[in-house]
Protein backbone atom coordinates (compact mmCIF):
# COMPACT_ATOMS: atom_id res chain seq x y z
CA UNK A 1 0.00 0.00 0.00
CA UNK A 2 1.23 3.44 -0.88
CA UNK A 3 -0.20 6.83 0.10
CA UNK A 4 1.19 10.09 -1.22
CA UNK A 5 -0.06 13.52 -0.17
CA UNK A 6 0.98 16.81 -1.76
CA UNK A 7 0.62 19.77 0.58
CA UNK A 8 0.10 23.06 -1.24
CA UNK A 9 0.22 26.70 -0.20
CA UNK A 10 2.42 26.02 2.82
CA UNK A 11 2.86 29.46 4.40
CA UNK A 12 3.08 28.79 8.14
CA UNK A 13 6.47 29.66 9.61
CA UNK A 14 6.56 26.52 11.76
CA UNK A 15 6.11 24.31 8.67
CA UNK A 16 8.54 26.29 6.51
CA UNK A 17 11.28 25.86 9.11
CA UNK A 18 10.40 22.21 9.71
CA UNK A 19 10.39 21.04 6.08
CA UNK A 20 13.24 23.29 4.93
CA UNK A 21 14.64 22.01 1.62
CA UNK A 22 11.70 19.66 1.19
CA UNK A 23 9.62 22.71 0.27
CA UNK A 24 9.53 24.06 -3.27
CA UNK A 25 7.29 27.02 -4.15
CA UNK A 26 5.15 26.38 -1.09
CA UNK A 27 4.62 22.69 -1.89
CA UNK A 28 5.90 19.55 -0.20
CA UNK A 29 5.17 15.85 -0.62
CA UNK A 30 4.73 13.27 2.14
CA UNK A 31 4.57 9.56 1.37
CA UNK A 32 3.89 6.32 3.24
CA UNK A 33 4.34 2.75 2.04
CA UNK A 34 3.74 -0.60 3.70
CA UNK A 35 4.08 -4.21 2.50
CA UNK A 36 2.22 -7.37 3.48
CA UNK A 37 4.84 -8.22 6.10
CA UNK A 38 4.12 -4.97 7.90
CA UNK A 39 7.35 -3.21 6.97
CA UNK A 40 6.67 0.45 6.42
CA UNK A 41 8.51 3.67 5.69
CA UNK A 42 7.82 7.39 5.44
CA UNK A 43 9.07 9.56 2.60
CA UNK A 44 9.37 13.33 2.32
CA UNK A 45 10.49 15.64 -0.48
CA UNK A 46 9.16 17.91 -3.17
CA UNK A 47 7.85 17.51 -6.69
CA UNK A 48 11.04 18.78 -8.30
CA UNK A 49 13.60 16.63 -6.48
CA UNK A 50 11.42 13.63 -5.65
CA UNK A 51 10.80 12.05 -2.25
CA UNK A 52 13.26 10.09 -0.12
CA UNK A 53 12.80 7.85 2.95
CA UNK A 54 13.16 9.51 6.35
CA UNK A 55 13.82 7.88 9.71
CA UNK A 56 10.82 9.38 11.48
CA UNK A 57 7.91 11.74 11.07
CA UNK A 58 10.01 14.73 12.07
CA UNK A 59 7.15 17.06 11.20
CA UNK A 60 4.61 15.51 13.59
CA UNK A 61 5.14 18.18 16.25
CA UNK A 62 3.96 20.90 13.88
CA UNK A 63 1.76 19.04 11.37
CA UNK A 64 -0.90 16.64 12.66
CA UNK A 65 -4.04 14.92 11.43
CA UNK A 66 -7.12 15.14 13.66
CA UNK A 67 -9.48 12.27 12.85
CA UNK A 68 -13.15 12.17 13.87
CA UNK A 69 -14.56 8.67 13.48
CA UNK A 70 -18.06 7.95 12.21
CA UNK A 71 -18.77 6.17 15.52
CA UNK A 72 -19.09 9.05 17.97
CA UNK A 73 -19.92 8.25 21.59
CA UNK A 74 -20.77 11.64 23.07
CA UNK A 75 -21.18 10.35 26.64
CA UNK A 76 -17.80 8.60 26.67
CA UNK A 77 -16.09 11.54 24.97
CA UNK A 78 -17.52 13.95 27.53
CA UNK A 79 -16.50 11.74 30.42
CA UNK A 80 -12.98 11.50 29.03
CA UNK A 81 -12.55 15.15 28.09
CA UNK A 82 -14.67 17.00 30.64
CA UNK A 83 -11.88 17.35 33.20
CA UNK A 84 -9.43 18.62 30.60
CA UNK A 85 -12.03 20.97 29.15
CA UNK A 86 -12.86 22.46 32.56
CA UNK A 87 -9.19 22.71 33.50
CA UNK A 88 -8.34 24.53 30.28
CA UNK A 89 -11.20 26.97 30.82
CA UNK A 90 -10.18 27.44 34.45
CA UNK A 91 -6.58 28.25 33.48
CA UNK A 92 -7.68 30.74 30.82
CA UNK A 93 -9.42 33.02 33.36
CA UNK A 94 -8.06 36.43 34.26
CA UNK A 95 -7.40 37.40 37.88
CA UNK A 96 -10.74 39.17 38.35
CA UNK A 97 -12.74 36.19 37.04
CA UNK A 98 -10.75 33.80 39.24
CA UNK A 99 -11.45 35.94 42.32
CA UNK A 100 -15.16 36.14 41.50
CA UNK A 101 -15.27 32.36 41.04
CA UNK A 102 -13.61 31.80 44.45
CA UNK A 103 -16.24 33.97 46.10
CA UNK A 104 -19.02 32.14 44.26
CA UNK A 105 -17.64 28.72 45.24
CA UNK A 106 -17.70 29.74 48.92
CA UNK A 107 -21.33 30.82 48.48
CA UNK A 108 -22.13 27.49 46.78
CA UNK A 109 -20.48 25.63 49.68
CA UNK A 110 -22.56 27.58 52.18
CA UNK A 111 -25.71 26.89 50.16
CA UNK A 112 -24.88 23.16 50.05
CA UNK A 113 -24.49 23.06 53.81
CA UNK A 114 -27.79 24.92 54.30
CA UNK A 115 -29.49 22.62 51.80
CA UNK A 116 -28.31 19.46 53.57
CA UNK A 117 -29.20 20.86 57.00
CA UNK A 118 -32.70 21.50 55.70
CA UNK A 119 -32.91 17.97 54.27
CA UNK A 120 -31.71 16.47 57.55
CA UNK A 121 -34.40 18.43 59.36
CA UNK A 122 -37.19 16.60 57.55
CA UNK A 123 -38.83 14.23 60.03
CA UNK A 124 -39.21 11.24 57.74
CA UNK A 125 -35.56 11.43 56.64
CA UNK A 126 -34.33 11.73 60.23
CA UNK A 127 -36.56 8.84 61.36
CA UNK A 128 -35.46 6.68 58.41
CA UNK A 129 -31.86 6.66 59.59
CA UNK A 130 -32.41 6.83 63.39
CA UNK A 131 -32.35 3.05 63.78
CA UNK A 132 -29.26 2.80 61.56
CA UNK A 133 -27.35 5.33 63.67
CA UNK A 134 -28.47 3.67 66.94
CA UNK A 135 -27.18 0.29 65.74
CA UNK A 136 -23.92 1.87 64.54
CA UNK A 137 -23.37 3.53 67.93
CA UNK A 138 -23.94 0.23 69.71
CA UNK A 139 -21.48 -1.79 67.61
CA UNK A 140 -18.70 0.81 67.26
CA UNK A 141 -16.42 2.06 70.00
CA UNK A 142 -14.80 5.05 68.28
CA UNK A 143 -17.67 6.52 66.31
CA UNK A 144 -18.82 9.35 68.56
CA UNK A 145 -19.83 12.52 66.77
CA UNK A 146 -20.47 10.70 63.50
CA UNK A 147 -23.73 9.66 61.94
CA UNK A 148 -25.13 8.44 58.65
CA UNK A 149 -27.04 11.13 56.78
CA UNK A 150 -28.86 11.44 53.47
CA UNK A 151 -27.39 14.36 51.54
CA UNK A 152 -28.12 16.04 48.22
CA UNK A 153 -25.12 15.12 46.06
CA UNK A 154 -21.57 15.90 47.05
CA UNK A 155 -21.21 18.01 50.20
CA UNK A 156 -17.91 19.52 48.99
CA UNK A 157 -18.43 22.32 46.44
CA UNK A 158 -15.06 21.72 44.77
CA UNK A 159 -15.72 18.02 44.17
CA UNK A 160 -19.27 18.82 43.09
CA UNK A 161 -17.99 21.19 40.39
CA UNK A 162 -15.44 18.63 39.20
CA UNK A 163 -18.16 16.03 38.64
CA UNK A 164 -20.85 17.99 36.87
CA UNK A 165 -23.23 16.21 34.53
CA UNK A 166 -24.30 17.75 31.27
CA UNK A 167 -28.03 18.38 30.84
CA UNK A 168 -29.99 19.91 27.98
CA UNK A 169 -32.32 22.66 29.17
CA UNK A 170 -35.70 23.30 27.56
CA UNK A 171 -37.55 26.18 29.23
CA UNK A 172 -35.20 25.74 32.22
CA UNK A 173 -36.28 22.12 32.62
CA UNK A 174 -33.32 19.68 32.39
CA UNK A 175 -33.70 16.94 29.81
CA UNK A 176 -31.44 14.04 28.92
CA UNK A 177 -29.62 13.76 25.62
CA UNK A 178 -31.55 10.73 24.39
CA UNK A 179 -31.47 11.03 20.60
CA UNK A 180 -28.49 9.98 18.52
CA UNK A 181 -28.80 13.14 16.41
CA UNK A 182 -28.60 15.38 19.47
CA UNK A 183 -25.66 13.31 20.75
CA UNK A 184 -23.94 13.82 17.40
CA UNK A 185 -24.35 17.59 17.66
CA UNK A 186 -23.23 17.50 21.28
CA UNK A 187 -20.09 15.59 20.29
CA UNK A 188 -19.11 18.13 17.63
CA UNK A 189 -19.90 21.07 19.93
CA UNK A 190 -17.75 19.65 22.72
CA UNK A 191 -14.94 18.61 20.38
CA UNK A 192 -14.80 22.04 18.73
CA UNK A 193 -14.96 23.83 22.08
CA UNK A 194 -12.11 21.76 23.47
CA UNK A 195 -10.14 22.26 20.26
CA UNK A 196 -10.57 26.05 20.38
CA UNK A 197 -9.73 26.35 24.07
CA UNK A 198 -6.64 24.16 23.80
CA UNK A 199 -5.59 25.45 20.38
CA UNK A 200 -1.83 24.83 20.28
CA UNK A 201 0.65 27.42 19.16
CA UNK A 202 2.98 26.57 16.28
CA UNK A 203 0.90 23.63 15.08
CA UNK A 204 -1.06 23.10 11.87
CA UNK A 205 -3.87 20.55 11.80
CA UNK A 206 -5.55 18.74 8.94
CA UNK A 207 -9.00 17.72 10.16
CA UNK A 208 -10.61 14.56 8.76
CA UNK A 209 -14.27 13.97 9.65
CA UNK A 210 -16.15 10.84 8.66
CA UNK A 211 -19.88 11.03 7.89
CA UNK A 212 -20.84 14.11 9.95
CA UNK A 213 -24.49 13.70 8.86
CA UNK A 214 -25.14 10.64 11.04
CA UNK A 215 -28.63 10.67 12.66
CA UNK A 216 -29.40 14.24 11.58
CA UNK A 217 -32.38 15.32 9.49
CA UNK A 218 -31.68 17.39 6.32
CA UNK A 219 -31.98 20.86 7.87
CA UNK A 220 -29.55 19.94 10.63
CA UNK A 221 -27.17 18.36 8.13
CA UNK A 222 -27.01 21.56 6.11
CA UNK A 223 -26.48 23.67 9.23
CA UNK A 224 -23.69 21.39 10.46
CA UNK A 225 -21.98 21.28 7.05
CA UNK A 226 -22.05 25.06 6.75
CA UNK A 227 -20.62 25.42 10.24
CA UNK A 228 -17.86 22.83 9.82
CA UNK A 229 -16.80 24.31 6.49
CA UNK A 230 -16.20 27.73 8.03
CA UNK A 231 -15.36 27.32 11.72
CA UNK A 232 -12.20 25.23 11.42
CA UNK A 233 -9.02 27.06 10.50
CA UNK A 234 -7.12 24.92 8.01
CA UNK A 235 -7.72 21.98 5.71
CA UNK A 236 -10.91 19.99 6.34
CA UNK A 237 -11.61 16.61 4.72
CA UNK A 238 -15.12 15.17 4.91
CA UNK A 239 -16.47 11.83 3.73
CA UNK A 240 -20.22 11.69 3.27
CA UNK A 241 -23.14 9.97 1.57
CA UNK A 242 -25.43 12.95 2.07
CA UNK A 243 -26.58 15.31 -0.72
CA UNK A 244 -27.31 17.85 2.01
CA UNK A 245 -23.63 17.94 2.97
CA UNK A 246 -22.48 18.09 -0.65
CA UNK A 247 -24.80 21.03 -1.32
CA UNK A 248 -22.95 23.23 1.17
CA UNK A 249 -19.52 22.83 -0.41
CA UNK A 250 -18.21 24.39 -3.61
CA UNK A 251 -18.27 21.88 -6.43
CA UNK A 252 -14.54 21.95 -7.20
CA UNK A 253 -13.89 20.74 -3.63
CA UNK A 254 -15.78 17.48 -4.29
CA UNK A 255 -14.38 14.14 -5.36
CA UNK A 256 -16.49 11.03 -5.95
CA UNK A 257 -14.73 7.79 -5.03
CA UNK A 258 -15.44 4.60 -6.94
CA UNK A 259 -15.92 1.09 -5.60
CA UNK A 260 -12.17 0.40 -5.76
CA UNK A 261 -11.28 3.58 -3.92
CA UNK A 262 -10.29 5.45 -7.10
CA UNK A 263 -11.73 8.88 -7.92
CA UNK A 264 -14.33 8.50 -10.67
CA UNK A 265 -15.52 12.10 -10.85
CA UNK A 266 -13.78 15.24 -9.70
CA UNK A 267 -15.54 18.35 -8.52
CA UNK A 268 -14.11 20.34 -11.44
CA UNK A 269 -15.84 18.04 -13.94
CA UNK A 270 -19.03 18.11 -11.88
CA UNK A 271 -19.03 21.89 -11.72
CA UNK A 272 -18.65 22.17 -15.51
CA UNK A 273 -21.53 19.78 -16.12
CA UNK A 274 -23.74 21.46 -13.53
CA UNK A 275 -22.90 24.95 -14.77
CA UNK A 276 -23.68 23.85 -18.34
CA UNK A 277 -27.19 23.02 -17.15
CA UNK A 278 -27.51 26.49 -15.67
CA UNK A 279 -28.06 25.27 -12.10
CA UNK A 280 -26.31 25.77 -8.81
CA UNK A 281 -25.90 22.97 -6.33
CA UNK A 282 -29.07 22.00 -4.46
CA UNK A 283 -30.09 18.70 -2.82
CA UNK A 284 -31.48 17.30 -6.09
CA UNK A 285 -28.40 18.14 -8.16
CA UNK A 286 -26.15 17.05 -5.30
CA UNK A 287 -27.87 13.65 -5.28
CA UNK A 288 -26.82 13.27 -8.92
CA UNK A 289 -23.24 13.27 -7.65
CA UNK A 290 -23.86 9.90 -5.98
CA UNK A 291 -25.69 8.33 -8.92
CA UNK A 292 -24.36 6.07 -11.66
CA UNK A 293 -26.89 7.31 -14.19
CA UNK A 294 -29.55 10.01 -14.52
CA UNK A 295 -32.84 10.43 -16.38
CA UNK A 296 -33.45 14.01 -17.43
CA UNK A 297 -37.20 14.60 -17.71
CA UNK A 298 -39.37 17.67 -18.14
CA UNK A 299 -41.45 17.78 -14.98
CA UNK A 300 -43.33 15.98 -12.18
CA UNK A 301 -45.68 14.19 -14.62
CA UNK A 302 -42.75 12.55 -16.41
CA UNK A 303 -41.24 11.54 -13.06
CA UNK A 304 -44.47 9.74 -12.16
CA UNK A 305 -44.65 8.17 -15.64
CA UNK A 306 -41.10 6.79 -15.68
CA UNK A 307 -41.38 5.47 -12.13
CA UNK A 308 -44.60 3.68 -13.06
CA UNK A 309 -43.06 2.42 -16.31
CA UNK A 310 -39.96 1.12 -14.51
CA UNK A 311 -42.13 -0.65 -11.93
CA UNK A 312 -44.29 -2.19 -14.69
CA UNK A 313 -41.29 -3.72 -16.50
CA UNK A 314 -39.55 -4.76 -13.25
CA UNK A 315 -36.66 -2.27 -13.27
CA UNK A 316 -35.39 -0.79 -10.00
CA UNK A 317 -34.10 2.62 -11.04
CA UNK A 318 -32.04 2.98 -7.86
CA UNK A 319 -30.31 -0.34 -8.45
CA UNK A 320 -30.21 -0.99 -12.20
CA UNK A 321 -27.97 0.89 -14.58
CA UNK A 322 -26.38 -0.25 -17.85
CA UNK A 323 -23.42 2.03 -18.66
CA UNK A 324 -23.35 0.86 -22.28
CA UNK A 325 -26.87 1.93 -23.09
CA UNK A 326 -26.72 4.81 -20.64
CA UNK A 327 -30.09 4.01 -19.06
Amino acid sequence: MEITATLCDVREDCLISTFGGNLAEGRTVIGYSCNREGDYKFLVGNEKLGIEPVQSRFYIKHLVLEYVNSTRDAARFLKRSQTALLEAARNSRNDDDAHDDDVSIKEIQSSLESLNDGISGLHYITNALKTVNDEMASMSALNEGREARLVAGNTDAGKLLDNLQLAYLSDDVPLTFGGEGRNNQLFFSTWLSQRNIKKPVEKVSIVAIEEPEAHLHPQQQRALAKYLSGCIDGQVLLTTHSPQIVERFVSDALVKMGSEGKPTCSGIKLRKEVDDLGYRLNPIVAEVFFSRGVFLVEGPSEIIFFRALAAAVGIDLDRHYDPIRGH
